[in-house]
């Protein structure tokens, strides 16, 4: 088979890590992929960077890069999730919302394929700043739905002046949602924000540690700021306070796990899954994220201790079952391949390889997309697969990820899961 001619990547440091047959398979899947999404869209829009159009727009993108799709196709879905956001209500978090769509805007503005827009970021800018300037803040503090999404948003925008403005009002609602103690600095979930609903949740809420709804996600987001220098003094203050917090919360019995989903006073702690929204391969990533921004070897040590916990782990103490990117394989093996690339650890390209062979694996042609089931219990936890086309959760993240290890194109999509450091143009004023 012959393998697609790729364009130079803005890194030249970005490497592939897959060869020979592994490499062979997974084109074949990203190929599949990128011919097969077409044909299970749903009837409705969605506007979505999660699981719709703006998502699919970034995921074209790179498949276009690679020779695996067609040019045109990035620009005709993100036009697709233009006109659905424009044509209903859409709230403004960055996975679900308006806030992804212009996400997806302004990332592919920087590949060259997005003219014109601006109306559309002008809007959101103008969104976000009504929604960041409210203090107290009422709502989410999060990646997936709250306060850290807009400034994954905000960071993409950078260098523009309401950009900066922005993180600093983000860093001021987070020092205000801030719960401090002697343990360092934690955020309050309330019950009824959590994504299943649950009954067994204290009253008064609880402390999330994952990347995806909780305080991994703000070491993470505040560790790019930091990167930036903007709300120096603050954001550095917030950011070691809640490492020191999240470093407490670590279990005994390490080897199966490092790290519980969430901790509340009189809450039984359940050992978090391997992925990249709960468990310890997002913890370490936050860590490393943080070590690079303030240059602190100790959380360098910390992170690759965690991340060799996790390689340890075999697949079924891992509790993965599917290959999305938010709480599948391609999601691990992902964090490995940027970890490695990052440090050169041996090690940790030994465990990516490993899981994304084992996420081909899970390639079975003639079911799902181009071989590829998504996992979706339903309320009551029944077991449910789905065709799901998405990028968190589905078959577009699953070839982003595999795109990711066969090519020299760096992953810069994965910056809406905060894994990856945006390059800083040296603009070190926005203090």
């Amino acid at each position: 088979m012959k393998m697609p001619s790729v364009r130079r990547s803005m890194s030249v440091s970005w490497r592939p890590i897959l060869s020979g047959l592994l490499m062979k398979r997974a084109f074949a899947a990203i190929r599949g992929i990128a011919v097969d999404i077409p044909n299970h869209l749903p009837l409705s829009p969605d506007a979505s960077l999660a699981g719709g159009q703006a998502g699919l727009a970034v995921a074209y993108a790179y498949f276009a890069r690679a020779g695996c799709a067609d040019s045109h196709k990035p620009r005709a879905f993100l036009e697709q999730a233009v006109h659905a956001a424009s044509s209903g209500h859409m709230e403004p978090s960055l996975h679900s919302g308006l806030t992804g769509v212009g996400w997806a805007v302004v990332h592919l503005r920087k590949q060259g394929l997005t003219s014109g827009m601006a109306s559309v970021t002008n809007t959101i800018d103008r969104t976000l700043s009504s929604c960041v300037s409210q203090s107290p803040r009422p709502h989410e503090y999060d990646l997936l739905c709250g306060l850290v999404g807009l400034g994954v948003y905000a960071i993409e925008r950078l260098p523009e002046p309401a950009a900066v403005d922005c993180l600093k009002q983000i860093v001021d609602r987070l020092e205000e949602l801030a719960v401090r103690s002697e343990s360092g600095v934690a955020f309050l979930t309330p019950p009824a924000k959590h994504p299943n609903r649950r009954r067994d949740l204290p009253y008064e809420g609880y402390y999330d540690i994952g990347i995806a709804h909780g305080i991994s996600g703000v070491i993470a987001f505040l560790s790019v700021v930091c990167a930036r220098h903007i709300a120096n003094e603050k954001a550095r203050r917030l950011l070691k306070d809640a490492i020191k917090w999240l470093l407490r919360q670590e279990m005994s019995n390490q080897h199966l796990g490092a790290f519980p989903y969430r901790v509340a006073p009189g809450m039984k702690r359940e050992r978090a899954r391997l992925a990249w929204c709960y468990g310890d391969a997002g913890v370490a990533s936050a860590l490393h994220l943080a070590s690079r921004a303030l240059r602190n070897p100790a959380w360098a040590r910390e992170a690759l201790r965690l991340a060799r916990l996790a390689t340890c782990r075999p697949p079924y103490q891992a509790r993965i079952v599917d290959a999305g990117l938010c709480h599948g394989a391609s999601g691990l093996a992902h964090i490995f391949n940027r970890l490695f690339q990052a440090t050169g650890k041996r090690w940790l390209r030994d465990a990516a390889q490993f899981w994304f062979e084992y996420v081909l694996g899970m390639r079975h042609l003639g079911h799902g997309i181009a071989g590829f089931s998504s996992f979706a219990p339903d309320d009551r936890g029944a077991v449910r697969w789905v065709d799901e086309p998405g990028f968190l959760e589905g078959a577009a993240g699953v070839a982003l990820a595999l795109l990711a290890a066969t090519t020299s194109i760096e992953p810069e999509w994965d910056r809406t899961l905060l894994l990856s450091l945006p390059a800083d143009p040296a603009r070190k004023g926005a203090a």
